[in-house]
């Protein structure tokens, strides 16, 4: 079966981009661009990622606005991720409540598909497909903490032979670099949480005076949003380590000081602890409602 067969109310990668794509005529009250970006490994490894950016439409100079950086779908199976992010977009340009108030505090970054070639095969039926194209996992191919790499190839979990081996980290790496967001969140399926570093080892905090502000952003997410949800350290949440996560290399090496890992949706198989409000969630989303989205925006918001 492919994804259309086997669950027909998921978009495929090209129904993503081009609704996205849509928004560059029809996001009111804002300014919608959606533009390729390519690198090259040292390797000779290349590939394009589509990058958005949403920033309100001011008629006059206006103070900087802080800036936050989202990514979705780095594993290619995690379809609901990308799914929140096209909900994500249609929610920022419905020139709403939640959106002007979003868009009045922060300009918004965005990878909607971080890992799309795996993400097609996944689509057409190969539902496990978690790694890219070299067999890496890129949620743990960041620069930090990456402790005992590297895994044998054949893990799921394997984060290539260096840091930033793969065109895809390095995107989000430069895209970090060049807009210094203030907030950054990487959104997941898989689990139903919000997390802030670290999720390399269990059993380390941030000691920056911040990490107080970053548990109270998870406690305002939480209680608007995710009653049922876990939350903490990543790798206390989760319940196991994510060493070269992308989280953890924003928060220490991009100084990004409000960095968080959102997992979405957990499914039947999460040992009964959040399935049913994790189902809620997903479909709320399905069905258009707002509660995803304005989590999403709350994050940045809060922050």
């Amino acid at each position: 079966y492919s994804l259309k067969e086997y669950m027909p109310w998921y978009s495929n990668t090209d129904e993503i981009l081009r609704k996205m794509s849509s928004f560059k005529t029809a996001c009111p009250g804002a300014n919608f661009d959606m533009t390729p970006q390519t690198e090259t490994t040292d390797e000779g490894h290349s590939l394009t990622l589509n990058v958005i950016h949403i920033r309100k439409d001011d008629n006059q100079e206006a103070a900087p606005r802080k800036k936050a950086l989202f990514v979705f779908g780095e594993h290619a199976r995690e379809f609901i991720s990308m799914e929140s992010a096209l909900h994500f977009v249609q929610t920022l340009c419905s020139n709403s409540d939640k959106a002007k108030e979003a868009l009045s505090s922060f300009d918004v970054t965005m990878v909607p598909v971080a890992n799309p070639l795996e993400r097609r095969l996944a689509e057409a039926g190969q539902f496990c497909k978690r790694k890219n194209e070299h067999h890496v996992d890129l949620n743990r191919n960041f620069g930090a903490h990456r402790l005992d790499f590297p895994k044998p190839q054949r893990n799921e979990t394997y984060g290539g032979l260096k840091g930033f081996s793969e065109p895809a980290s390095l995107i989000i790496k430069k895209l970090a670099e060049t807009e210094k967001p203030k907030s950054y969140v990487s959104v997941h399926s898989g689990g139903y949480l919000v997390a802030m570093p670290f999720g390399y080892q269990k059993g380390h905090r941030p000691e920056r005076n911040d990490g107080v502000d970053l548990q109270k952003v998870l406690d305002e997410v939480k209680s608007k949003y995710c009653p049922g949800c876990l939350q903490g350290t990543l790798a206390e949440a989760i319940d196991y380590d994510n060493p070269g996560c992308d989280m953890d290399w924003m928060y220490e090496a991009a100084n990004v000081p409000y960095s968080f890992t959102w997992e979405v949706y957990s499914g039947d198989n999460n040992g009964g602890r959040t399935a049913g409000a994790a189902a809620t969630a997903a479909s709320s989303l399905a069905q258009g409602g707002a509660a995803p989205a304005s989590s999403l925006a709350d994050s940045a918001a809060a922050a």
